[in-house]
């Protein structure tokens, strides 16, 4: 990553550490009874405002899809992508069911697996099952809270799983997402209650991310929790600390979704 004109290299970061595949487990099952639990009470054609165009039965369509789609890889040791194509019941109960079973069939798998097994994953882990955990727990975990949005309300996400969340999210993106007017531009992000920072260099053709601090262009500091969501786009800036030129977050959250 190079630096912005006049500005430091990197230095490292605090002592951050990445949740354990136990832990992101427990995450699991945690966030996905949550959500589950959230709309059971929240009308399926509720607003998803996370996710523009969507409602809650095509949210819970697609988190019990993904469930669904990473306990076979996971199961069955698939070598290859799968084609993500399942059909969800339409009736309310029989999809919350059909959720529910999908969730409990993915903790079982991934608590079946081990280290040393050998299936696909589409992203750096120390192995197949860290990658899915730690995947499945976050996709799971930012459903929750659009879940909740669609509610009404939120609940933080706690710190440690937070910062986690935001190391993966920026290592992934910086395999998928491009900012047409990011220039090189630097965006600085740190959590303000736990350890962890990182550095984002936004350009056309990728993202460049590293771990650390940095003089940057724009510097962004929050709760781990409202940091989180605020680089998913489920939050905007509204009490967090923005420092530099708010043009470079702005073109982030232009650029950079997830869904």
């Amino acid at each position: 990553m190079t630096s912005a004109p006049g500005h430091a290299g990197p230095r490292p970061s605090a002592e951050w550490r990445p949740l354990s595949t136990a832990e992101h487990i427990e995450r699991l099952e945690a966030e996905g009874r949550r959500l589950g639990d959230v709309v059971a009470h929240v009308p399926l054609d509720a607003a998803v405002p996370g996710c523009p165009g969507w409602d809650v039965a095509a949210l819970v369509r697609h988190i019990g899809e993904v469930h669904r789609w990473a306990a076979t890889i996971v199961a069955d040791r698939v070598q290859q992508r799968l084609r993500r194509d399942l059909s969800a019941p339409v009736d309310r109960d029989s999809l919350l069911a059909w959720y529910a079973e999908g969730h409990a069939h993915l903790l079982g798998a991934l608590r079946g697996a081990s280290p040393e097994d050998d299936f696909w994953a589409w992203g750096a882990a120390p192995n197949p099952q860290a990658f899915w955990a730690r995947r499945q727990s976050h996709e799971t975990a930012i459903h929750r809270l659009d879940a909740e949005q669609a509610a009404g309300f939120a609940t933080a996400f706690p710190a440690p799983a937070a910062a986690d969340g935001i190391d993966e999210w920026l290592m992934l993106a910086s395999r998928r997402c491009r900012v047409a007017d990011g220039g090189g531009r630097l965006l600085h992000v740190a959590a303000s209650d736990t350890p962890g920072a990182w550095v984002v260099e936004l350009r056309e053709d990728g993202l460049g991310v590293e771990r650390g601090h940095a003089a940057a262009d724009c510097s962004v500091r929050a709760p781990a929790s409202d940091l989180f969501a605020l680089l998913m786009n489920r939050r905007d800036a509204a009490g967090v600390d923005v420092a530099g030129d708010a043009d470079v977050l702005r073109a982030w959250r232009e650029s950079v979704h997830f869904d």
